[in-house]
């Protein structure tokens, strides 16, 4: 089995250290990044993902 990682969402208060740290650091590669961003009022950074096969029932739950 070849040990891999697919997708890494972080709460962090600076995505350029982060980034320094995965892509410098350890050396991973970056395949793809997304411009923008989207903070809410408290200052923190939230990735928006489109998951169309994905539904949330009324109660918020998630089914994949």
């Amino acid at each position: 089995m070849q040990p891999r990682v697919d997708f890494i969402s972080l709460g962090v208060r600076s995505v350029d250290a982060s980034r320094r740290f995965y892509a410098e650091g350890l050396g991973w590669p970056v395949h793809r990044e997304v411009p923008g961003e989207v903070v809410d009022p408290d200052g923190f950074r939230w990735e928006v993902a489109f998951n169309p096969t994905w539904t949330v029932d009324a109660g918020g739950r998630v089914t994949v």
